[in-house]
């Protein structure tokens, strides 16, 4: 069982990197929206795939669940807003102290968020 809290950086509004979930290398793309003021995630596989594209970062909600299928994450990826607000992440907030992206593993999955 892990739960892993996910360095970003909190000055760009454009960025990706490789991450290691569950012994397999994805690459996590975010981009903010200026317009409706949001963060939105692009997940690709090692071979720079695209399995889910322009998914909007909303607090506590699942960002994977829906999209079981081979090739995807194992666990689930979730926005934690940190004071317990329920805030959804401003353009400097994501990766800040205020919220944080968190990967659980398949087996430290909270109930609340088994789809």
């Amino acid at each position: 069982m892990s739960v892993h809290t996910l360095p970003l950086p909190t000055n760009l509004p454009h960025f990706e990197f490789s991450v290691d979930l569950d012994d397999e290398v994805f690459v996590l793309e975010m981009r903010w929206n200026e317009r409706d003021s949001s963060w939105y995630l692009t997940i690709k596989d090692s071979l720079d795939t695209i399995l889910i594209a322009g998914r909007k970062v909303l607090v506590n909600l699942p960002l994977t669940s829906r999209f079981r299928r081979l090739g995807m994450p194992k666990g689930e990826l979730i926005a934690i807003d940190t004071t317990g607000e329920d805030l959804d992440p401003g353009e400097s907030d994501l990766g800040s102290r205020r919220v944080q992206l968190v990967y659980f593993d398949a087996a430290s999955l909270p109930a609340e968020f088994v789809v």
